[in-house]
This record gives structure tokens, C-alpha cells and sequence, in this order.
């Protein structure tokens, strides 16, 4: 059996397998001899691949009943139980199998790969190095090495498994698609197309890997290219978006129908694909816009909205659909025609007064935010704790306010310079409440997340601080962005230096605040 660990993109676990009630021809009381442990265990392996896994286990653990010391039989009930989430199950099979059979490379892998599950990456590392010892020309324990390398941010030993998994295995699709991923994380995006595209070549409709080929080209600036196989995300059960029977949006004259643009993916993307409204508006229909609850003070006053339907609510009836993202390529958004007047958000003015009072100290202001979504799949790139942030605060000059909201916002209390910061962030309720704190800034300091989107919307100097390979939409090699012209950004020279990244901050808001707001 294959290895069990066939992640894409590093972040999947196990995949499911349905249970069902079978009938197992090998019972006690069956009239034929009884079968050979041979025929037992491919008729369980037979179940086991249809998703039977009562089945399966019944046929596993009779053959344990007549032979306790059968490895194979071990193992398999092993991988059924990882593949039903019985861990602990998992856990004694698979030592068990490997107590007995302890050169076997598909069961070091497949353990690897079972530890990976738990989080246990460093044991998984060593799993696979035995499993490669026992059979260096195994790809698959190439492909799950390179896969823990992924998830321990080590982009380079990844980037080296993989090529060695592909040099095994050149038709495989799979691996040429880490294999660009890794090439990517490791600041190579030219290569990783190589093998995106030949993944592709390989499986014409592997949605993952067009998918993973558009960011990478959108990464690079090839967005014709791009925004056509970013359509592929659709199809990746990874980012599931909303269906509905009305037909797609194709972009022509509405003439009168009503549309609705249905948000997907996080907060910040609906900020930054909100200003393609007026510009449906203007194609001559009513628009009508689905965001969640948290958005709802902010799009209610954008320009273009006739209806805001909330999500988890009612929606109203409407002709086409378009989602959020699919409207760059509608428009033949490129390089040099990004729509990007700003600002295309704005506050009440009574919420602006309401939060007035806590803003107005003499000084700098200059709002923080450290931590996005922890649930974000490039979180562990894009965020920082709050420590690293400290060379800021011996400013002078300069009055500093916490915007960080949930995940995070606890680190502000236990940080050695918690006195100099004042913490806002527990104190707004949505982003529009974030949206009246930012706008009476000199300036926002923020990681990839949705208030430096926010900020930039707002027309408000913001700086933003990005990994050494960045989401596409801040490109490679520029301090400023086609989407924000109040945006600066501060990239990190090599993989993890935010040390350098916060200098270079240090640095520039001295020289700001000298000069004054």
C-alpha cells in the first residue's frame, strides 16, 4: 500500500474513510473450509480500499486471533484505525507491526506519517529516514520527509526531499506539486512553475495544482495568466464557496438584474475585492453584497451597494452571482490599472466622535497589530509576537495603541512594555469600530492581516510587515502596492529575520516622526 500521508499543500490530515456494515464471508459457522491468512488478508486490504471498515478490522483482527505475530495484519489495522481517528489504536499497531518487522520502509512511513497527524514532526523526520534506510529508492518516504520539512518551515531540506522523491517517481503529479510549493516558500516561484505546470501536464484537471500555479504567477505579476487559474480555487475543497442555481456572472451588461457578490475566504480579502463594486454598479444592474456580520457597518457605505445581506441570514432574491475574487479577472485587472482610489471605505462620523476621546493624546499615533487568524494556513510566516516589536517602543515622540483583537491581544499584558501601549483592540466590536480607531492615525504598523487592508482602504499611511515570501498580492521586490498607494511595505531579507524587518521599521518611523505627521 502507498503511503497514507498524500497531502497537496502540507495541511491536510487523513483522509476519511466511510464506514459501513459488511458481511464478512469467513465467519465460524461458514459451510467452506476456512480461508488461507492469505486470502483473509486481501479480502480485508479489498475492504479496507472500499471503505468498509467494519469489514476490514473484522478480517485484520482474525487473522491476529490465529496469528498474533503477523505483522502486516498489525500494520493495516493500524492504518484503519488512523484513517477512523483512533489514535491511540493506531499508536500499538503500529509499533507493534514495527517490533516485528522492523526494517519494513511502507511501515516507517506510514508511522511517520501518523505522527505527523499528532504534531510529533521531529519523530516523523526520524520515521522517515529509517524508512529511507531501509529502501532508498522508496519515494513515497522521500514525499512524506519533505512534507515534514514543510510543516517545520524548513523549505530547503523540503525542497531537497521532494526533488529526490520526483527523481524516483517523475510521472507523479503529487510530488511535482510540493515540490513547486517548497520552491516557492524557498524564494524560487520561477522553477516552482516549472513543476506546476508539469503537474498539470501530468493530471489535466488537478485543481490544486492550477491553483498553487495562479498564486505563483500572480506572485510574480503574471496576473492574465493568473487570474484565469485562480478560477481553479472553486474546485479545491479547501476554499469552499457558495453555490447557488443562478448562473455565474460572465462579466456582460446586468441591464437591470440584480447581482449578488458573495465574500469568500478572509476578512481582508473582502476589504481589498470590496472596491470592484462601483465598477459592477456602473455595468447597469442592483448590486447586492453577502458579508458577515463584521463587515456589515462598513459595506453598508460603499459605494455601488444597493442591499447588504448578511451572512447566515436571508438573501435576497437575485439574477447572477459573482464571488469577491473572480472580479480582478472580470475586469482584466493588471499591473498598471488596479482600481485604486482610495478611499472607497468610510466611517460615520458619529463613530469617528465615539472613539475620539481615547485617540487624542499628544504625540505620534501609531496604531499595532502583530498576529492575524491563527487558523490562517501561512499564519506562522506572516505573525510575530509582540517581543520582537520591542526596539520600536524606545521611540521617542511617538504614542502607541494596541488594535490587536482576539488571538494574540494576551500578549500585550505580559509584555515588558505593556505600560507604553494603550489597548484599544478589546474595546472595538467590528472592523468598522477598528475603521473610526485607524482613520485618527498617523500611521498603522501591522502584519498581513485584515487592519492593514483596512488601512489602505482608509487612505491611512500604512506600513505592513511581510515574510520573506509574501501572499501574491504584495508581489516580489517592491516597498509599495498597486492596491494601496498609502502602503509601505517592509520585507524580510532571508526566511524568520523579522530582526531586520523591525531595524528597517525603527528606522523609518524615526525619520517620520521627525518630519511630523
Amino acid at each position: 500500500m502507498a503511503s497514507l500521508d498524500e497531502r497537496d499543500t502540507g495541511g491536510q490530515g487523513p483522509a476519511g474513510v466511510a464506514t459501513g456494515r459488511v458481511r464478512t464471508p469467513f465467519g465460524p459457522d461458514r459451510a467452506q473450509p476456512m480461508p488461507t491468512v492469505t486470502e483473509l488478508l486481501t479480502w480485508g486490504l479489498s475492504q479496507h480500499q472500499a471503505g468498509n471498515v467494519t469489514g476490514a478490522e473484522q478480517a485484520y483482527r482474525q487473522i491476529l486471533e490465529a496469528m498474533p505475530q503477523h505483522a502486516e495484519a498489525w500494520h493495516y489495522l493500524g492504518l484503519l484505525a488512523y484513517q477512523t481517528r483512533r489514535p491511540q489504536l493506531a499508536l500499538e499497531c503500529f509499533q507493534k507491526s514495527l517490533q516485528l518487522m522492523p526494517r519494513h520502509p511502507v511501515f516507517w512511513s506510514n508511522y511517520a506519517s501518523f505522527l505527523g497527524a499528532q504534531g510529533r514532526l521531529e519523530e516523523a523526520v526520524l520515521c522517515c529516514h529509517r524508512a529511507i534506510q531501509a529502501n532508498p529508492a522508496f519515494a513515497d518516504a522521500h514525499y512524506n520527509l519533505g512534507t515534514m520539512f514543510d510543516r517545520l518551515g524548513r523549505p530547503d531540506q523540503a525542497v531537497a526531499a521532494y526533488r529526490q522523491a520526483v527523481a524516483l517517481q517523475p510521472e507523479n503529479a503529487l510530488i511535482h506539486n510540493n515540490l513547486g510549493l517548497a520552491l516557492t516558500e524557498l524564494g524560487q516561484p520561477h522553477e516552482a512553475v516549472g513543476h506546476f505546470e508539469e503537474a498539470i501536464r501530468l493530471q489535466p484537471d488537478y485543481a490544486r495544482a492550477h491553483w498553487n500555479l495562479s498564486l505563483t504567477l500572480l506572485l510574480l505579476g503574471d496576473w492574465a495568466r493568473g487570474w484565469e487559474e485562480y478560477q481553479w480555487r472553486t474546485r479545491c475543497r479547501e476554499l469552499p464557496t457558495m453555490t447557488y442555481p443562478q448562473p455565474v456572472w460572465d462579466g456582460s451588461p446586468l441591464e437591470g438584474r440584480t447581482i449578488l457578490l458573495h465574500a469568500e475566504q478572509g476578512l481582508g480579502d473582502m476589504i481589498q475585492f470590496i472596491r470592484y463594486a462601483p465598477l459592477v454598479k456602473a455595468r447597469g444592474g442592483r448590486v447586492v453584497v453577502l458579508a458577515p456580520p463584521s463587515l456589515r457597518r462598513l459595506f453598508e457605505r460603499v459605494p455601488g451597494v444597493d442591499a447588504l445581506a448578511l451572512t447566515g441570514g436571508p438573501t435576497p432574491p437575485f439574477d447572477v452571482h459573482c464571488p469577491l475574487l473572480s472580479l480582478p479577472r472580470l475586469f482584466g485587472t493588471r499591473l498598471d490599472n488596479v482600481p485604486a482610489e482610495v478611499p472607497y471605505l468610510s466611517v460615520s462620523p458619529e463613530l469617528v466622535r465615539y472613539w475620539r476621546p481615547r485617540l487624542d493624546v499628544p504625540g505620534f499615533r501609531v496604531g499595532l497589530v502583530w498576529q492575524g487568524r491563527p487558523t490562517h494556513a501561512r499564519d506562522r510566516l506572516r505573525s510575530l509576537p509582540l517581543e520582537r516589536l520591542a526596539p520600536l517602543l524606545d521611540l521617542d515622540g511617538v504614542c502607541w495603541f494596541s488594535l490587536q483583537k482576539g488571538h494574540g491581544a494576551e500578549q500585550l499584558a505580559a509584555a515588558s512594555f505593556a505600560a507604553a501601549i494603550v489597548d484599544l483592540g478589546s474595546h472595538v466590536t467590528d472592523l468598522a469600530d477598528t475603521a473610526a480607531v485607524v482613520q485618527q492615525l498617523d500611521l498603522l504598523i501591522s502584519v498581513d492581516t485584515a487592519p492593514a487592508h483596512l488601512a489602505g482602504a482608509l487612505g491611512v499611511p500604512v506600513w505592513v510587515l511581510l515574510p520573506f515570501v509574501p501572499d501574491w498580492r504584495w508581489l516580489l521586490g517592491r516597498d509599495d502596492s498597486p492596491w494601496y498607494p498609502s502602503m509601505r511595505l517592509f520585507r524580510q531579507p532571508r526566511h524568520g529575520d523579522w530582526d531586520a524587518v523591525v531595524q528597517a521599521v525603527a528606522a523609518a518611523l524615526r525619520t517620520q516622526v521627525s518630519r511630523g505627521p
